[in-house]
């Protein structure tokens, strides 16, 4: 008998396909579980999927007489009674690494679009019928030669480090602790 699986919101299948084949699944194919349905459902299942957006509270995890496992679908897990998990010895997981680059990604993007000007360009280009463009014109900022400050520099801020490094910016960081000095070096980081 496969082991049954709660997952009260619909995020994208493709993430979760093999497991359809391997568990007796519960999948929302309208919309996402409201906190009562979810209490209603959880006693049967062995495992449930959390978001981080919706807090796993102690009397979720109270109703689920069977769950062995709360597989929180992103980085943290200050969204679930961690108290109440190992109460009833439930195994609490995320996914830290899958959001690092993605994020990193998106931080940088952000800084390039910010000092190239891309956002404010692309809305002036778009409404403003008097919109000038040309060589010397909405003019942006290098990246070469700027210090990036990174608060918080664990595995996001390495990797937003790693492309500061890229495009010649200065990297300081702030951090509860300070890195050794061959963390320092790898990422040419200063505290």
């Amino acid at each position: 008998m496969k082991k049954k699986i709660l997952i009260p919101y619909k995020i994208p299948k493709e993430g979760i396909a093999s497991l359809f084949d391997r568990f007796d699944i519960f999948y929302p194919e309208e919309n996402d579980l409201t906190k009562d349905e979810i209490i209603n459902l959880i006693p049967e299942y062995h495992g449930v999927l959390s978001l981080f957006i919706h807090p796993f509270t102690r009397d979720i995890i109270e109703a689920g007489k069977n769950l062995e496992i709360i597989a929180n679908y992103g980085v943290g897990f200050n969204n679930i009674d961690l108290e109440a998990a190992n109460q009833k010895r439930i195994v609490v997981t995320n996914t830290p690494n899958s959001v690092i680059e993605p994020t990193a990604e998106l931080a940088f993007s952000l800084i390039l679009a910010v000092m190239r000007r891309v956002s404010e360009c692309d809305r002036k280009l778009r409404l403003d019928p008097a919109f000038k463009w040309g060589l010397m014109e909405n003019l942006g900022t290098t990246l070469w030669g700027k210090t990036i400050g990174i608060i918080g520099m664990g595995k996001i801020g390495k990797a937003i480090a790693r492309r500061a490094n890229a495009f010649g910016m200065k990297v300081i960081y702030h951090n509860r602790h300070q890195h050794p000095n061959e963390i320092e070096q790898k990422y040419k980081a200063r505290n």
